[in-house]
């Protein structure tokens, strides 16, 4: 009988041991898994301290296209932020994805971000028709700043910090006082900004 009640009492240790040894099996797998198609996307994201954040910029060879292959610690809750909106994400787990944004016109000539940032998906209009018609003939001469564009970057996940800027140079601005509406030349010289950093805390 002792015996009996021994082996039960070591089988109610060891099933739930079992049984949490195969979830974090699973986990190792999936992060293994996922990890292994972003590097066949976007080659390796050398992690030298996972308490930090990693970004490198990835060339999708089209113009206002941008991509960057993005690593986030545990625990953080990361804050995107563009033209007074914003838009957050959080997970436990170390985690990396491939952001993107994007700036198109729609079918009425109007200009429209979108922006793709770990499960997150957004999508709004700025200015108006004379800067969409501006944007397209002076494209080229936009000035990009990005983060990971030259190397990959690091960030301390308690900074905020820009992923995009875009601006026109000074030598535009004659032009742009023409051409540009009263309502779109409050996007000149600086046309698109997008900062992420931790969710500030409630108030």
């Amino acid at each position: 009988m002792k015996r009996k009640a021994l082996d039960l009492l070591l089988l109610s240790i060891l099933i739930p041991g079992a049984i949490l040894a195969w979830q974090s099996g699973r986990e190792r797998s999936r992060v293994s898994a996922q990890y292994e198609r972003l590097r066949r996307v976007a080659g390796d994201l050398p992690i030298a301290d996972p308490s930090k954040i990693y970004i490198r910029a990835l060339d999708t060879g089209e113009p206002f296209h941008f991509a960057w292959r993005v690593y986030l610690p545990p625990n953080y809750q990361l804050e995107i932020r563009h033209d007074g909106s914003s838009s957050s994400s959080w997970s436990t787990s170390a985690t990396e994805f491939i952001a993107r944004v994007r700036i198109r016109e729609d079918e009425r000539g109007v200009l429209n971000i979108y922006t793709h940032f770990s499960g997150t998906s957004g999508r709004s209009s700025f200015g108006d028709a004379s800067l969409a018609e501006f944007l397209r003939v002076h494209g080229r001469e936009v000035q990009i700043e990005q983060l990971g564009g030259n190397e990959v970057d690091v960030v301390d996940p308690k900074q905020t910090a820009s992923f995009l800027r875009l601006t026109f140079p000074g030598t535009l601005s004659k032009e742009a006082q023409e051409k540009l509406s009263p309502h779109a030349r409050s996007f000149y010289p600086k046309l698109f900004q997008l900062e992420f950093g931790p969710k500030p805390p409630n108030p």
